[in-house]
């Protein structure tokens, strides 16, 4: 016969939302159910296959005549369905009536209705999530059998559990025996690189330049000097301060000193000189090179003593060179 179907239906040429169903549910909500839900993870069932919910020993009448009865039914199409088990409700001792449906803790069987063998099986089923009584609460349903399964197998193909617990499945010959290594791991123990990128380890870079710091020359950073961390070019010569010559000048390189003189004049000027003049005709100097004139029988000290003495001295540059040379002055 023929009955309107709320949820799981096929519509008609007339556009009406009639469907011819095997399992027909005869009794009334009650306002208390439980829910069966069905993954898309069974692959035993085909499109059009329906599902019925029994309780073996429910309530059948408002007599209160226990027996098998159904309380719930549903369509498969490919997608999870969900189907809300009714359960019965006794009011009579509050003079109320009594409604058929599940019995509360009562185990569920499934049927299932093939459609295209025309057959009714009672079948078994795996769960991921409840079980499978009658409880208020749900149950979760990840595969149905159609046949009955033979001792130490777990389909109806007689294919065993694997290793790893999949029935009929491979076994362990994955990357990590069950399974491959999971993103983001490195190894099959759920170990991270860590900051160094070895695995497993607990090493640091603390500054990210890819360099463990127990092995980095600088944690951190080279400044313009090449120090690790340093203040970079804060000196008066750059990266280094400045250095002293001979005669206490600051140069930030020493081969900037002037030259120190070979010959110098340790007599205080009398006010009276002879200039010597050297004119830029002489070929036998360097540049640099040095000239002193002394006075090989000159004033020596105040005491009148007599003896060579430099007078004056003057540094050859390539150009004329004037040297006034200091002339001893007796005073009385």
């Amino acid at each position: 016969h023929l009955v309107q179907s709320k949820g799981n239906t096929l519509s008609g040429g007339d556009g009406s939302t009639c469907l011819e169903l095997f399992f027909n549910l005869d009794i009334e909500t009650t306002g208390e159910s439980t829910l069966f839900i069905f993954q898309d993870t069974i692959s035993s069932l085909e499109i059009g296959d329906e599902l019925g919910v029994f309780d073996s020993n429910g309530v059948l009448d408002s007599n209160g005549n226990t027996g098998e009865i159904l309380v719930g039914t549903g369509i498969w199409n490919g997608q999870q369905l969900e189907i809300a088990a009714i359960t019965s409700v006794d009011l009579s001792q509050f003079g109320g009536p009594i409604l058929p449906g599940a019995v509360s803790g009562n185990t569920m069987s499934l049927k299932v209705y093939d459609t295209s063998e025309n057959t009714v099986y009672d079948v078994t089923f795996d769960t991921t999530s409840g079980n499978s009584s009658f409880n208020g609460l749900f149950t979760v349903i990840s595969e149905i059998y159609l046949c009955e399964i033979p001792d130490g197998a777990c389909d109806c193909d007689g294919n065993t559990l694997d290793e790893c617990g999949v029935c009929g499945g491979p076994g362990s010959i994955y990357e990590c025996g069950c399974s491959d290594l999971a993103d983001g791991f490195c190894d099959c123990n759920g170990n991270v690189l860590d900051e160094c990128g070895i695995c497993g380890g607990d090493g640091v870079d603390f500054d990210q330049d890819g360099v463990c710091d127990d092995l980095d020359d600088c944690v951190g950073e080279f400044d313009e000097c090449g120090v690790c961390n340093g203040p970079g070019s804060i000196y008066n010569c750059g990266c280094e301060d400045s250095l002293f010559c001979w005669d206490d000048s600051e140069v930030c390189d020493l081969n900037d000193c002037p030259i120190e003189p070979h010959f110098v004049v340790e007599i205080n000027e009398t006010g009276e000189s002879t200039l010597i003049i050297f004119q830029d005709t002489i070929t036998n100097l360097d540049i640099d090179d040095q000239v002193g004139i002394f006075d090989l029988n000159g004033v020596l000290d105040s005491e009148g003593n007599t003896g060579e003495v430099l007078v004056g001295a003057g540094f050859w540059q390539g150009e004329q060179l004037e040297i006034t040379a200091i002339t001893s002055v007796l005073k009385k």
